[in-house]
């Protein structure tokens, strides 16, 4: 009898279509992922793109993006950006399409129809993936066309053809214009380009970089990326740089065990993660010359240089199917051997992620007070520890309530202070600036403030590195304003005595800055 093989008709249609139906249940509501600026950057964006720069507020927040402009646009095109569940709906689409140009890679790499499913299903539920799914953030459209180039690149080797080339370039030239990482994407298609003797391509290179150069000479007003590199590394590049390779590295091993094996963090399960990124490094030097191995020695380079160790698992999360590619590729030998070891390898990859994604459905099942319906979707609310959960859950519904409040408290016109000034905008359609970092001297914290005319603050208990203390910077006000500070409004976690704040509106008292000691003073600015 000859062996059953799984049928591309059969298996394809059901990968796609679970994915599609657990994607969707798992963003379903209409509220933000998380409070992070980024998520109301692109939404703001998408608002002034969708208004063609009539709105005041949202341009505002447009024209000072660092970041590139094809994720708002095309969150522009549903809702324009009003509808929270219409930007996340737009993003898995993004995400699930991405799954699908993997497992068009995979194939194209000689991969069987069985392996490449199971390989496209671990990256699918990898915990990173379903984290970054919850947010509404470029890394899914930049999954999708920087995977696009990879497999593209992979038929013109194949093929030997100079349309798969071209596709490839037209595939990095949206990259980069989603995330500004994709210009290691872009550096690597050159040296692709180089080794393969094929210089007649570079127009390709070269015209895949037009977009991004005219969207970065419009900006140029802005300051942007190199210019917050410059800033930390001005001084003492040396040093700065071996301390930033030794907080990076470490931050990096630990975000890459995050993003494959989830919070859980089971053994042994980060030495599984650490073995496939050891596979994927032999796959990458087993294969040098390929556009896949050249991506990730540039992306991971500039990775380790990058100053904002916070972020290494975000980063590293569209890497993952480079990653998953390479270990495959490692396994390559005899062709029923290397099937066999890809199948292996597979299988123990989904059963590395399989816990985090039942905990995950577990917790999206279980019930919650009444009224946080909407907030199951905050990543908060799958933390290992259920007390940390249910505090996430809480903080989540209260700020949401404060936020929303600031329209009937806040005149328009006026502007709030916030140390997340996108999400506060967002809200309140409200100008909102942040306030001077925690480590602003005494005089350059007023002479700033001063610049920006708020009246308006709503502090918040959270923390970040920039404000390392909760409700900042109301120690500050109270030193100054005493009595004369005005609390409008303070939002509990939770009703019931006892229960801490989660954020305050305060309004200041008219003041201008003296001029002998540049210190506050009573009277009109």
């Amino acid at each position: 009898m000859a062996p059953i093989r799984p049928r591309p008709a059969v298996i394809y249609p059901l990968l796609f279509g679970f994915l599609a139906v657990f994607y969707a249940l798992w963003v379903w509501g209409p509220a933000l992922g998380g409070f992070g600026g980024d998520n109301a950057i692109y939404l703001l964006s998408a608002q002034s793109i969708s208004a063609g720069g009539a709105d005041t507020i949202a341009r505002h927040y447009a024209n000072t993006s660092p970041y590139p402009p094809l994720y708002p646009l095309l969150l522009s095109v549903v809702a324009g950006g009003h509808r929270v569940l219409a930007a996340h709906l737009v993003t898995v689409a993004a995400l699930i399409g991405a799954c699908a140009i993997f497992l068009l890679w995979l194939r194209a790499a000689g991969l069987g129809p069985g392996a490449a499913s199971l390989y496209t299903l671990v990256l699918a539920l990898a915990p990173g993936i379903e984290q970054q799914a919850l947010q509404i953030l470029s890394e899914p459209l930049y999954l999708l066309a920087s995977l696009a180039a990879l497999w593209t690149a992979t038929r013109a080797e194949q093929d030997n053809d100079a349309r798969w080339t071209a596709w490839a370039g037209l595939a990095i030239a949206a990259a980069i214009m989603t995330r500004s990482a994709g210009i290691a994407l872009w550096i690597a298609f050159v040296a692709w380009i180089l080794l393969r003797r094929t210089r007649r391509e570079l127009w390709v290179a070269a015209a895949a970089m037009v977009p991004f150069a005219l969207w970065t000479f419009l900006q140029r007003h802005h300051a942007g990326y190199l210019h917050d590199l410059l800033a930390v590394y001005h001084t003492h590049p040396l040093r700065t740089l071996r301390h930033q390779l030794g907080t990076e590295s470490r931050r990096l091993v630990r975000g890459w065990a995050q993003d494959i094996s989830g919070p859980l963090m089971q053994p042994p399960f980060p030495f599984v993660a650490g073995v496939l990124a050891l596979l994927g490094l032999i796959g990458g030097l087993r294969r040098p010359m390929a556009l896949e191995s050249l991506y990730l020695l540039v992306y991971l380079t500039i990775i380790l240089v990058w100053p904002f160790p916070s972020e290494a698992a975000r980063f590293l999360v569209v890497i993952a199917p480079v990653v998953i590619r390479l270990a495959a590729s490692a396994l390559q030998g005899p062709k029923r051997l290397g099937q066999t070891g890809s199948i292996v390898l597979a299988c123990a990859l989904l059963v590395m992620v399989v816990p985090q994604w039942v905990f995950n459905v577990r917790r999206l099942a279980a019930p919650v007070p009444a009224g946080m319906g909407a907030f199951k979707h905050v990543s908060g609310w799958y933390h290992p520890d259920i007390h940390h959960a249910e505090l996430s859950l809480y903080s989540a519904a209260a700020l949401t309530r404060s936020l929303q409040s600031l329209p009937r408290l806040v005149p328009a016109g006026q502007c709030i202070l916030n140390i997340k000034p996108s999400i506060t905008a967002f809200y309140s359609h409200r100008l909102s600036y942040a306030p001077p970092p925690g480590s602003a001297r005494q005089t350059a914290f007023w002479t700033i403030l001063a610049g920006e005319h708020c009246r308006y603050a709503l502090l918040v208990a959270d923390e970040s590195p920039s404000f390392p203390k909760p409700m900042y910077p109301l120690g500050r006000f109270r030193r100054v304003f005493g009595d004369r500070l005005t609390i409008l409004q303070q939002t509990p976690l939770f009703s019931g005595p006892g229960a801490p704040l989660v954020s305050m509106l305060v309004k200041l008292p008219r003041w201008r800055l003296s001029a002998s000691d540049a210190r506050p003073r009573p009277g009109s600015p």
